[in-house]
Order: structure tokens, then sequence, then C-alpha cells
């Protein structure tokens, strides 16, 4: 494993602001939704709890779905599909 992929995957300061910076610069990519217009977020490999945590999770206007190999635990959100497969 790199270094990188290493601070990537850590639950620490550094990793955190990584995430924020790359978070920012989505959101600046995103388009903002006009009334009835739904944005349609595809997240292949993330969690739930991440949506969650940056208050898009339960967003009117938007519809995510996270596709993930392994199951994960989380709480009901409106705005928020889950799909697994099995390996």
């Amino acid at each position: 494993m790199s270094i990188l992929t290493a601070i990537a995957n850590s639950s620490g300061k550094i990793a955190l602001n990584l995430r924020k910076s790359r978070f920012k610069l989505f959101l600046s990519s995103m388009r903002i939704p006009r009334d009835g217009q739904i944005v349609r977020i595809l997240d292949a490999g993330g969690i739930p709890s991440f949506w969650e945590y940056t208050g898009l999770a339960g967003a009117p206007n938007i519809d995510i779905v996270v596709l993930n190999l392994e199951t994960v635990i989380s709480l009901w959100i409106k705005n928020l599909t889950l799909y697994f497969q099995t390996v």
C-alpha cells in the first residue's frame, strides 16, 4: 500500500482535510438543480455515512445511489439508495 493510499484511507486530520478539499471541488462542478429537476449521483464504493456527513443525504432534488461490494450499515435516508454485490 502506498503512503497516499494509507493517508486517504485513514481517519486522521490530514485525510479529513483532503476529503473536504475534494468534496469542495465536487460541489463546485455540480449543477444546481432548478425547480423540479433532480441531480443524480452514483457513488461507486462509497458509504452512506459520507453523504450524511456532507449534508446531501435527505436533500431535496438530489438522488444518491451508493453501489458497493460490501454490506454496510446505515440509517434509512429518503434520497439514498444502496446496492450491494456479493463476491
